[in-house]
């Protein structure tokens, strides 16, 4: 593997390129940014790049490799001003269009390149700009601003990349579920996934699973121990990124609600069936932006307004098993029945 210069620090490095990341504070949104992080790296190993953020969050880059520094800031003021002036970058890429400050700041902070989404204002003052489009998955849209700059990797590569830095090692190969989330509506629930579980065995009497949890999911290794799953059942609890990337890359297929590790599942290219909640009626916008339609995916959401845990196990069981026997197959969007219609 090939590996970067690091005899100098950051800080005292000047030139290559600074990221701003979008203004959103949870793991999928970090997931997200990796694509175009890891294009930025990969095209100039040698080259500082420096990932902006609003949240300590973002300092997950610099422990997997995809930043050399991240500045945690609080506005678009003069000290931020001077920090970008200070580090002469060459490139500033910005995927926050909507911060007017923040791009006045950064068309005078001395770059050479500076890249965002499409504004009046933004047309106005960066050297490259394009349509943020919202009906694309947002690793996409991302990588979109460095068509003319740098080469992409393909997704995979990324996720690969990620994988080499794990420290997990296993030969099997598991139905990977994910029933983390952070947000009870996005929950497609205990009984559901043991319910799936269950009947995979049944399909597949040699299943082994691996649940991917945050620690507030803790409860479900106990869950599957007393569904008489134990014993086919790993836990990955808290994953870095590294590892969670391992997980994927040997998964035959992975079933999760939508929640951040599933971007890893989807950018890996593994057989992945992703639930959303419809109980708005909005699903479809939130899939455009955050499910990758690309061979070997499938989408579940109902068709009317309803909770996700209306989507339907024999519904969840027939996609994933579709996408585990043809993994080339086009991806799709199932609208399906809302199974609690009637006991509501």
């Amino acid at each position: 593997m090939t590996t970067r210069d690091s005899s100098r620090t950051a800080s005292s490095r000047v030139g290559g390129t600074a990221v701003f990341l979008q203004n959103r504070d949870f793991f999928g949104a970090l997931v997200v940014h990796v694509p175009l992080l890891d294009a930025l790296r990969q095209a100039d190993l040698d080259a500082p790049l420096v990932v902006y953020s609003p949240f300590e969050r973002a300092r997950v880059y610099t422990s997997i490799g995809l930043a050399d520094d991240v500045v945690v800031y609080g506005a678009a003021g003069g000290k931020l001003w001077s920090d970008l002036r200070e580090r002469r970058f060459d490139r500033i890429v910005s995927l926050r269009p909507q911060s007017f400050g923040l791009t006045a700041l950064i068309s005078t902070a001395g770059a050479g390149r500076t890249l965002g989404y499409a504004t009046a204002l933004s047309r106005l003052v960066l050297t490259r700009t394009i349509r943020r489009d919202t009906r694309i998955y947002r690793s996409v849209n991302y990588v979109n601003l460095l068509a003319e700059e740098v080469p992409v990797p393909p997704f995979e590569d990324v996720v690969r990349r990620l994988a080499a830095r794990g420290t997990r090692t296993d030969d099997q190969r598991p139905y990977v579920l994910m029933p983390c989330g952070s947000e009870e509506r996005k929950l497609w629930g205990e009984a559901n996934f043991i319910a799936l579980a269950r009947q995979i065995v049944h399909a597949d009497p040699d299943a082994r699973f691996e649940l991917v949890l945050g620690s507030g999911e803790t409860r479900y290794v106990e869950l599957f121990a007393r569904a008489g799953l134990g014993e086919r059942t790993h836990a990955l609890i808290d994953g870095s990124l590294p590892d969670i990337a391992r997980s994927m890359l040997r998964a035959r297929v992975v079933v999760a609600n939508d929640c951040g590790p599933s971007h890893v599942a989807q950018l890996s290219g593994a057989p992945v069936v992703l639930l959303f909640g419809n109980w708005d009626g909005a699903a479809r916008a939130r899939i455009d932006e955050w499910f990758w339609p690309r061979p070997g995916a499938r989408c579940l959401t109902t068709r009317a307004s309803a909770p996700i845990a209306s989507i339907a196990v024999a519904d969840v069981l027939a996609a994933a098993c579709a996408v585990r026997d043809r993994p080339t197959d086009p991806a799709a969007i199932e609208l399906v029945a809302d199974e609690l219609a009637g006991a509501r």
